[in-house]
């Protein structure tokens, strides 16, 4: 399955200019399938650094399930991040976020808002974990191999 319904595929260009590796080589080749015998419009260009939408899937998840846990709501849960890993500054004498909003944050950012979550559910006794999706279908394989 791809990971963008929206014909969006992630590779990386060798040095030499001369091979393009896909993140997703199966999935685009399904992809672009679908198209056979269709004249079709390609674009490549340089990745942004805006913040992926697997971190925002994966931010979204784990917020969900930890705003529940607490009882709070996402948006709440949201800004608390946002303020403790950003901080806050003054506008018109109100304190506000510097980053109100996830949607501007490049991937490194967006990096240390989830690990900062992450950390806030380890610490909390009893501790809040989520598993990261390659650990989750680690589990899973031992599970299945077990059985």
């Amino acid at each position: 399955m791809n990971p963008n319904p929206h014909g969006l595929f992630i590779g990386v260009v060798s040095e030499d200019g001369k091979k393009l590796r896909l993140d997703y080589p199966d999935q685009f080749k399904a992809y672009y399938a679908i198209f056979a015998g269709d004249e079709v419009e390609i674009e490549i260009r340089k990745r942004r650094s805006k913040r992926s939408l697997r971190q925002n899937a994966w931010l979204h998840s784990f917020l969900t399930a930890f705003a529940k846990h607490l009882g709070y709501t996402l948006p709440e849960l949201k800004l608390v991040g946002l303020v403790a890993v950003f901080g806050t500054h003054e506008v018109m004498g109100y304190t506000v976020p510097v980053e109100p909003h996830t949607s501007k944050l490049n991937t490194e950012q967006m990096s240390d808002l989830c690990e900062w979550y992450v950390q806030q559910g380890a610490e909390m006794d009893p501790p809040f974990l989520i598993l990261y999706p390659e650990e989750f279908r680690r589990q899973k394989r031992k599970k299945a191999k077990a059985a």
